[in-house]
């Protein structure tokens, strides 16, 4: 839901999309804090604004995570965003007669995926696949647990899965930073495609799909 601009600025209020949960989760591996799961029906929002100090040309973003039953309305959202933006502009100004105003305002409800119904395969297939080829890897490989429990091709030959070719490629990027984070992504990416390999439908695919296992998982160095 879209309101115009009648108070001056636009307010936006929707569901979080596969491919923001997938950036969410690869910042927190570890999932939600469960002291933050909803309780009695409750649900999580993420409230954003963006604003400007047109004297100073300050631009910026405040945002809050709150909990509640019901999306907040454009009035609360405003209540609960408004302290947000005044400590985000001392802290960029230093104290001051400062005076801000938005120029949007954005609630988004937060999946609870996947603790909450999990999302049509396909629609996941095609997240990862949107954050792979625009070099987002951690955010793509955040969800390939998304993409049922034998996976998906990867390309028309089927011998490699979404899911490994992503993990394999988040392991190159990280192997020159990061070999243990790189170990890690390899093994993933070896027991995805080993997965994979359990639901080939001839002796031939799966022996070529367990020889690309065996690959990604020499590439470990521990």
């Amino acid at each position: 839901m879209t309101e115009p601009e009648d108070c001056g600025y636009v307010f936006a209020s929707r569901s979080e999309t596969l491919r923001e949960y997938g950036e969410r989760l690869a910042k927190n591996p570890a999932g939600p804090d469960p002291a933050a799961v909803a309780e009695g029906g409750a649900h999580r929002f993420r409230v954003t604004a963006g604003f400007a100090e047109h004297d100073e040309r300050l631009g910026a973003t405040a945002s809050i995570e709150v909990q509640q039953p019901a999306a907040p309305t454009r009035q609360q959202a405003e209540r609960l965003i408004w302290p947000v933006i005044w400590r985000v502009t001392q802290e960029s100004l230093g104290p001051g007669d400062w005076r801000p105003s938005m120029n949007w305002l954005d609630v988004v409800e937060l999946s609870a995926v996947p603790g909450g119904e999990p999302p049509d395969p396909a629609e996941a297939e095609c997240a990862v696949r949107e954050l792979r080829a625009a070099g987002r890897l951690a955010a793509a490989a955040a969800l390939t647990g998304l993409l049922g429990p034998y996976g998906v091709a990867d390309g028309p030959d089927s011998t490699t899965s979404l899911g490994a070719a992503v993990f394999e490629a988040y392991g190159d990027q990280l192997a020159g930073t990061d070999p243990g984070a790189a170990d890690d992504a390899y093994r993933r990416g070896a027991d995805e495609q080993r997965s994979f390999a359990a639901a080939a439908t001839s002796g031939g695919e799966g022996i070529a799909r367990m020889t690309e296992a065996a690959r990604i998982d020499a590439k470990r160095r521990g």
